[in-house]
């Protein structure tokens, strides 16, 4: 079983990954998978990321993690279990004023 999602670690955000092999009784990790950053501009007045102003317009573009698995389903015949991670990232904003 995997677990994705988004953590900090000294202040950096993180893609990280958990891993069980028995059916989730146990965990392990996180791994560190990527360093993300939240699209969007900080809003002073909420405190996050907002991407259509400030004091309320909501971030629908989260840098939370979408995956996908190649299990072959629903025989599983010629599964590569390759795991594909995508995510929204603002590490290359900009911003601009009008």
């Amino acid at each position: 079983m995997y677990v994705l999602g988004v953590g900090a670690r000294g202040g950096v955000s993180y893609q990280m990954m958990y891993v069980s092999t028995d059916g989730g009784a146990h965990f392990t990790g996180p791994t560190l998978l990527s360093t993300a950053v939240n699209p969007g501009v900080i809003d002073p007045v909420i405190g996050r990321p907002v991407m259509d102003g400030v004091a309320g317009a909501r971030n629908d573009l989260a840098f939370a993690p979408s995956a996908d698995i190649a299990n072959g389903a629903p025989s599983g015949t010629d599964a590569t279990n390759r795991i594909v991670l995508t995510w929204t990232d603002g590490r290359q904003a900009s911003t601009t004023s009008s």
